[in-house]
């Protein structure tokens, strides 16, 4: 496909959404928000429940399956109050917090958590409750609190879960650290989900997140300890290079940061447009509620460039922007793919809301 230099070119991705719809039913619920949940592993089913809790108990599990918590709420409730002590009752506390969790009542959520670490601190449900406890205080800002209550968890612990639950503990850990503009804690996460088994979407994702990090990064010191966190070997040799650039002698060149937003009414786009036609732009929601539809597209997007195959000269160059589900965010980043990319058309956004915003920015 060849683009003309004198256009600049917006290509909505329409028929993504009904490419994808497909992938409606598997979606995540949007109950836990920008949060990911940990995953059942049944844990509750290894412990036993006595013998003279076990009717009630399985009537009010019965209820949390059907997702009626109105009901199972009131029966958990029950459980405590006949039978104290038990583990039926201990059970009954991780419900309800769950509970109150899922009903976005997370205050109520933080408390239960809370309390049952204080009961119940050896359980083999010490984990689930400990990254539910921190996703509670996440929804509600507070952020240093979810700092703290992650760092329970050693990395050898977290990644003993398995893949999949380790990468949903390493993201809530980068997402509290991007809420509080921690960049070196959202570069030591990010990498940590590096080093698991995912798909080479998420990986690009990934490693584009921490080139975004490190460049906000200017103490060399920061840096440095980052370094020695950090074992995963493209992050080394990103933050080794990033040493080495503060270490140079200033140019007069300023390169403005990947994710910052700036305003330029005279932006030239249109007809004075000067872009690279190998190099073109993706707009895509990588987070906030079309995520999943977004990741989805993005690897059609990359298989379709071959950017994993083939030789180095005959790949696009793909400058990947998260809208964040947001048409504003969307909007300004087309901005900084002509400005700093030359992009010479730009694939998305998926919501029509996005795609208006963009398509105006794009005249």
């Amino acid at each position: 496909m060849t683009f003309s230099r004198q256009s600049f070119t917006t290509f909505f991705l329409a028929s993504a959404v009904a490419l994808f719809l497909g992938a409606c039913a598997s979606a995540p619920s949007s109950q836990e928000g920008a949060v990911s949940k940990l995953g059942d592993t049944d844990k509750v089913k290894e412990i036993a429940v006595e013998p003279k809790a076990r009717s009630a108990f399985f009537q009010a599990e019965r209820f949390f399956r059907a997702q009626e918590y109105k009901q199972a709420t009131g029966a958990y409730l029950g459980i405590q109050k006949k039978f104290p002590g038990t583990q039926a009752a201990m059970l009954s506390s991780y419900r309800l917090g769950t509970i109150y969790y899922y009903t976005s009542n997370y205050p109520k959520a933080s408390s239960e958590f809370k309390d049952f670490l204080r009961r119940h601190p050896q359980t083999t449900l010490r984990f689930d409750v400990i990254y539910n406890y921190a996703a509670s205080e996440f929804q509600q800002g507070n952020y240093p609190a979810t700092k703290q209550i992650l760092a329970w968890l050693s990395p050898t612990e977290i990644q003993s879960q398995g893949p999949a639950r380790a990468e949903v503990v390493f993201q809530l850990a980068a997402q509290n650290a991007n809420a509080v503009g921690d960049h070196a804690a959202a570069v030591s996460a990010t990498a940590s989900q590096l080093q698991l088994p995912i798909t080479d979407s998420k990986r690009y994702m990934l490693q584009a997140a921490v080139d975004q990090h490190l460049v906000q990064i200017q103490d060399r010191n920061e840096l440095t300890a980052l370094l020695s966190q950090v074992n995963e070997p493209s992050t080394q040799s990103k933050i080794s290079q990033r040493l080495a650039a503060l270490s140079a002698p200033p140019t007069s060149t300023t390169l403005t940061p990947p994710g910052t937003v700036e305003r330029v009414e005279s932006l030239p786009i249109g007809a004075n447009t000067s872009g690279d036609t190998r190099s073109i732009g993706v707009i895509l929601p990588l987070s906030g509620k079309s995520a999943a539809y977004g990741e989805r597209a993005l690897e059609g997007i990359l298989m379709a460039a071959e950017v994993f195959g083939g030789s180095a000269s005959d790949r696009y160059q793909i400058y990947i922007e998260d809208s964040e589900s947001s048409p504003a965010v969307a909007a300004q980043a087309v901005d900084r793919l002509v400005r700093e990319h030359q992009v010479m058309a730009i694939l998305g956004p998926l919501a029509w809301t996005e795609a208006v915003a963009v398509s105006e920015r794009a005249q």
